[in-house]
């Protein structure tokens, strides 16, 4: 989660401003009626969110949907593979 920047008591977050990832996700999420523009001395900014909207879809959907690690399970593999092979060499024995 990014620190907001305020402007006049307006606290903001620039969706340029996100990492990549954030940027894709919050732009496939966010209301255009949510994004707004601020005039600053150093110009216009047209890609403002306030930071309250910005916190809970970062706290609420970005990081509930967010890929979780992959899992290693190769050991478990390995596991029900060993198992399997001392089944089929006492099957064997019994034949």
């Amino acid at each position: 989660m990014i620190e907001s920047t305020t402007f006049k008591g307006i606290e903001y977050i620039r969706v340029s401003d996100l990492p990549e990832e954030q940027q894709e996700a919050i732009q496939n999420w966010v209301n255009r009626e949510v994004v707004f523009k601020i005039l600053t001395p150093e110009g216009l900014i047209r890609d403002c969110i306030l930071y309250k909207h910005y916190k809970s879809w970062f706290e609420k959907i970005f990081t509930s949907t967010s890929p979780v690690e992959p899992q290693n399970t190769q050991s478990e593999v390995s596991n029900r593979a060993g198992k399997l092979n001392r089944l089929a060499l006492t099957n064997s024995k019994h034949l």
